[in-house]
């Protein structure tokens, strides 16, 4: 009877939760008018994808995992992404050897959690090196690369009879993937997610990516490292930038796609991390069920085609999670050391990492006060991952701390300025929360709370602003309905008389905090990005493998039927729902280089759309040349030379530089080269348009270039007449175009 009672509600609350998902989709005001009736590019996705599927299909005759593997290599190479996706493997090994040498000398760390061990130090020896060899004025985007390919071939040397033994193990494993069908077709689930991000990878450069997360070219090499003066006043370029600072060697002008392929390996990884924590916990069946149920969540695969820090954040969180619970298992310090130095890598990413990383160590002070039985026992060799850590923490903050005057600008930053740090100009605090906390607990704020959580949970959407980007990085209401499950799940599992494992205590408690901020930032934000709770999901997934006991046969089927519903639901949204609503894989190419050139695709869109080849040419001619740039704000960033845009000052970072006088001010401190507007962008009630004026008048522009519409300031020393002259002439330019 209690079964029966069990396969009902699973089968209520899954029914509710996919008829949501279909409805998002299908209804008349959902994704199916844009992402799939008008949108001529999603029947041939639907085909390519159905291609790969009957290969895959097709090879569970021989039911060997080298066929799923070998489809993914050819589906990237025609994809034009088989270049980036091979640098950003081989990136990612050499990091590991890097820190696996690091690791058989000063940490010994070699058993379980090897290779998340080995990354996390490689990472952040990596990233140290980088930051040193820029306090020098060295770190050159060359000069990195060399110095990567020197600490490589260190490492393998001295590595060379344990990377020339897994070599060999990898072959013998190539050769013998033969494994039983149940096996293959899980793999392949997996894989089928992954592919669909590799073929829109090249086609959906979204917004923060064009914007901030591929720039590293310019604003963290501009002339000689990750220290240089930028005049940069938007938040997103000061935030701690350990991402992009490790991933720098990769960064590439020409084509776009080596930082994602970054992100989708990364992915592989979180995919990974999840089976392997799991099985600390439940069989290798549920483990695997587990890094399934995390291959098609939205809101953690459609990060993996963006050039941003969530989807190493994510990684990197979750071998906190592991660590502690590798502690727990084996009282060994060294694995408390690495969930410490975990905890302070995290910090030097993503800002709001701070808020769901802390959660983390909040649980892990928690079950360590709970640990009876283990003493913390410290040592010398598990203090060595902390310092390293603390060095590689010192290094990424120091760049903030260089620019803007404080260490960390966001969470912590609050923190600093009250112990006496203070914003150096031409810096401005944004504040997190844009309600005010007297207002948090009214009655009707906590209506538009209730009204949010529907919102996010079950229905993404609404018209308001708050709900702005959780449809492509959405956790789907998968996750709402396992959430659902799981909490009276929890419940039970608190106050059962069965005694409980500390390691799932440590699970519960990170899940009901990680909850508790979801409620609590949805009640401090009215802007939210669905990306925000990538950990949530993951914890969501990994809490339910591990409370929610599925131990009868028609529980189970119960359980796999709805999720094989969902699996084919959530593989529909991941098609059409990522960063850039670019709702298309990239055109099949049979003969390529292995990668795409994005910048000649941007100059022919320069070309076509604004017509201003000569005024392009120009901007582009040095890498090192400093433009803002008025009007479109993702095309003005993407000139390939160091680019400020209007909505950088107006919207995201110190307003106050475009007024009251002080725009010539700004530009003088920056070291402006030019002032380019797009055409048709500037009117005389244009706000912008007083502050050009204001450089005129301040006699800061030399020289005034128009082409079709566009108009190209150079900044310089201009005489009294000279700068009456060049300011009629700006002034008939915008005249043509309003």
């Amino acid at each position: 009877m209690k079964s029966v009672l069990r396969c009902i509600v699973l089968s209520a609350v899954s029914a509710w939760m996919l008829f949501s998902a279909l409805d998002f989709v299908f209804s008349a005001d959902g994704l199916k008018d844009y992402c799939i009736v008008n949108n001529s590019y999603f029947p041939y996705m639907v085909i390519e994808l159905g291609i790969v599927v009957l290969f895959l299909l097709v090879g569970a005759i021989w039911s060997n995992l080298v066929i799923p593997i070998s489809v993914m290599i050819v589906f990237s190479y025609v994809s034009i992404l088989f270049l980036p996706i091979v640098f950003a493997i081989l990136y990612v090994l050499i990091t590991i050897i890097v820190g696996e040498s690091i690791n058989k000398r000063a940490i010994k760390l070699c058993d379980k959690g090897n290779l998340e061990v080995d990354f996390l130090i490689g990472a952040m020896v990596l990233t140290i090196v980088y930051a040193v060899m820029s306090m020098f004025s060295i770190g050159g985007l060359k000069n990195l690369r060399i110095v990567f390919a020197f600490c490589a071939a260190l490492a393998i040397c001295d590595n060379f009879g344990l990377v020339k033994e897994k070599l060999n193990k990898v072959g013998k494993i190539l050769l013998q993937m033969q494994c039983t069908r149940n096996r293959y077709f899980v793999f392949s689930l997996m894989v089928i997610p992954i592919i669909i991000q590799i073929g829109r990878l090249n086609s959906s450069i979204d917004y923060d990516s064009a914007w901030y997360g591929l720039r590293a070219p310019y604003i963290l090499d501009n002339i000689s490292g990750i220290y240089d003066k930028i005049p940069f006043t938007a938040v997103v370029y000061t935030y701690s930038k350990g991402f992009e600072t490790y991933s720098l060697p990769l960064s590439s002008t020409d084509c776009y796609a080596f930082v994602p392929a970054l992100n989708v390996i990364f992915t592989v990884m979180i995919i990974r991390t999840v089976y392997s924590f799991c099985k600390e916990f439940v069989s290798e069946k549920k483990s695997l069920f587990a890094a399934i149920m995390v291959s098609i969540v939205p809101g953690i695969m459609n990060m993996s085609t963006t050039a941003k820090s969530d989807t190493m954040t994510l990684m990197i969180q979750l071998f906190l999670m592991y660590f502690f619970v590798l502690y727990l298992s084996s009282s060994d310090f060294r694995f408390l050391g690495m969930t410490f130095a975990a905890y302070i890598y995290a910090q030097t990413l993503k800002p709001t990492s701070a808020v769901f990383s802390t959660l983390i160590l909040l649980s892990v002070f928690y079950c360590l006060l709970l640990d009876k039985k283990n003493r913390v026992r410290i040592n010398n060799i598990g203090i060595v991952s902390i310092l390293l850590a603390l060095t590689d923490l010192v290094f990424i903050w120091a760049r903030t701390y260089i620019l803007t005057g404080v260490p960390e600008t966001q969470v912590w930053g609050g923190i600093f300025r009250k112990i006496g740090f203070l914003d150096k100009y031409p810096f401005s605090v944004i504040g997190i929360s844009s309600q005010p906390l007297s207002s948090i607990f009214s009655i009707s704020q906590l209506k538009i709370l209730l009204l949010n959580l529907y919102d996010f949970l079950i229905d993404p959407r609404t018209e308001s602003a708050m709900i702005g980007h959780i449809h492509v990085a959405w956790g789907s209401t998968f996750i709402t309905g396992i959430i659902i499950v799981l909490i009276p799940c929890i419940v039970y599992h608190l106050f059962s008389a069965r005694k409980r494992q500390l390691k799932e205590r440590f699970i519960i408690c990170v899940f009901i905090l990680q909850l508790c901020a979801f409620i609590g930032i949805i009640m401090l934000r009215n802007w939210l990005d669905g990306n925000y709770f990538m950990l949530l999901y993951a914890c969501a997934i990994i809490a339910a493998v591990v409370v929610i006991r599925v131990e009868k046969k028609k529980e189970r089927q119960v359980f796999g039927f709805w999720f094989g519903c969902f699996y084919l639901c959530n593989i529909l949204l991941l098609l059409i729902t990522n960063w850039s609503m670019s709702i298309r894989f990239t055109e099949p190419d049979f003969l390529n280089k292995g990668y795409y050139n994005h910048l000649a695709e941007f100059e022919q869109f320069m070309r076509d759309s604004y017509k201003c080849d000569r005024l392009y040419s120009e901007m582009a001619s040095d890498i090192h040349n400093k433009v803002f740039a008025v009007g479109d704000h993702i095309s003005g960033a993407r000139i390939p030379c160091v680019v400020e845009g209007d909505l950088d000052i107006g919207a995201y970072g110190n307003r106050q530089l475009a007024t009251n006088g002080e725009f010539h001010k700004y530009i003088e401190f920056g070291e402006f080269d030019y002032i380019f507007v797009f055409s048709n962008r500037l009117s005389y009630e244009d706000a912008w348009y007083d502050s050009i004026i204001e450089l005129f008048d301040a006699r800061m522009i030399s020289s005034v270039e128009e082409e079709n519409g566009n108009i190209l300031l150079r900044v310089g020393e201009a005489d009294t007449e000279q700068s009456e002259l060049l300011k009629s002439e700006f002034v008939r330019s915008i005249g043509k175009d309003t």
